[in-house]
């Protein structure tokens, strides 16, 4: 038998087709093991996890077709910790099983800082320094020294720190400033209507120590302003340099502010305490 009688065989073309019919089969099952294996056609929502803690995350009703990864993690110290502030994919996209969603996190341990050396340097550049370093001004104390407000020392929590010590970002460092070595005195400054935060500011620029602080109603401090002082304010009133002034707060809602400002403008008063009784 020719080879070209042998193609038109019933026995070549009987197993030609079967050949056929088993890689089709074959594609088939591939295709179909494919499917199986990456989800064709199944997809699922990557849901809002931002605020979530990780063990909030896992009883997601996805968490066990999702891979999470901590990609990085952030101090804030306004969020709570472990908790998420951002996620990639993106909340509402579209994913197959197992993908991996990179998580960044608030750190759980507050982010350390260098305590910076503020011997010798000025107020204003001690004041500087703390900020660029993510550090808070504290108390301030003036002691008799020739270094008229210059640092002399540096404190945390009423003890000495060294430069390069690690401290929590935020934390407050007390200064102690020398006062020069005469009788030094500075206007009472008149803090009536201030906020909390203007009030620091001004008796830090005048190199008075700020005193007591008393809020009516302590949850409302941001919007509460000066009602009263002490030592009161008087045109002629000074003070040593470093000595506190003790500020009492209210809500705007709760006092009549600008009558009190207008008997200030108009100098009508013999007796401090006597404007209470007027307003």
């Amino acid at each position: 038998m020719s080879f070209v009688q042998f193609l038109f065989s019933r026995k070549f073309l009987r197993h030609f087709l079967l050949s056929i019919l088993a890689t089709l089969i074959i594609i088939f099952i591939a295709l179909l093991l494919l499917s199986v294996y990456t989800l064709h056609g199944k997809q699922i929502t990557v849901p809002d996890f931002r605020g979530l803690s990780l063990n909030e995350i896992a009883y997601n009703q996805h968490a066990g077709d999702l891979i999470f990864i901590i990609l990085d993690s952030v101090y804030n110290e306004n969020l709570p910790k472990g908790s998420v502030v951002l996620q990639d994919p993106l909340p509402g996209s579209k994913v197959k099983r197992n993908r991996k969603i990179y998580l960044t996190t608030v750190a759980v341990l507050p982010e350390q800082v260098q305590v910076p050396d503020l011997v010798d340097l000025t107020f204003r550049q001690a004041a500087a320094t703390l900020e660029t370093y993510g550090l808070k001004l504290g108390k301030l104390d003036y002691v008799a020294d020739i270094a008229r407000n210059a640092v002399l020392r540096q404190l945390y929590e009423g003890k000495i720190v060294e430069p390069n010590t690690l401290l929590e970002r935020g934390s407050q460092i007390d200064l102690v400033l020398g006062r020069g070595l005469g009788s030094e005195r500075s206007s009472v400054p008149f803090l009536l209507g201030l906020t909390p935060s203007e009030v620091r500011n001004t008796l830090k620029n005048l190199m008075l120590a700020k005193g007591a602080e008393f809020f009516s109603k302590p949850a409302d401090s941001s919007n509460s302003r000066a009602y009263k002082q002490n030592p009161a304010f008087k045109p002629d009133a000074y003070l040593n340099i470093g000595l506190p002034i003790d500020v009492w707060y209210k809500p705007s809602d709760e006092f009549n502010f600008d009558s009190l400002l207008q008997i200030y403008q108009n100098n009508a008063f013999d007796d401090y305490d006597s404007i209470f009784i007027r307003l």
